[in-house]
């Protein structure tokens, strides 16, 4: 079993660099993502994935407010699967696909289609912190 992790405290630079190279590592192990981090709050961000043949069970977790899949992510990487997101954070997170949401409550999981356009979001005052 092959074991990917990303900590933004470990990566060379400043707050600046290290979020963007996180955001890149988070695109490059797991699948290509958008992600924002929360504005006037210092980053951290940490990512684990466990491979597992063809499957994948990644942890992510860290200062942020949205991560995004679009449709310019999806023509440059599409993968048509399906991914289970367990919300193991403090607060309801935003699920939206398909010009639909639901508050996905604390340990709760809510399913999505990789190849169509989604988002995730977390509140201002809490930690983004989700298994998928």
């Amino acid at each position: 079993m092959q074991t990917i992790s990303f900590d933004s405290d470990n990566l060379p630079g400043d707050e600046r660099l290290r979020r963007e190279r996180w955001v890149d590592s988070l695109s490059s192990g797991y699948v290509r993502l958008h992600a924002d981090a929360k504005p006037d709050v210092r980053f951290n961000g940490q990512l684990k994935i466990m491979l597992l043949g063809q499957a994948a069970i990644g942890r992510i977790s860290g200062t942020v407010h949205t991560i995004a899949r679009t449709a310019t992510e999806i023509a440059a990487e599409n993968t048509d699967n399906a991914v289970l997101l367990l919300n193991r954070g403090t607060d309801d997170m935003l699920v939206e696909q398909r010009h639909k949401g639901i508050a996905c409550a604390v340990g709760a999981a809510v399913l999505i289609e990789q190849c169509e356009p989604s988002s995730i979001k977390v509140s201002p005052q809490h930690v983004c912190d989700f298994v998928a």
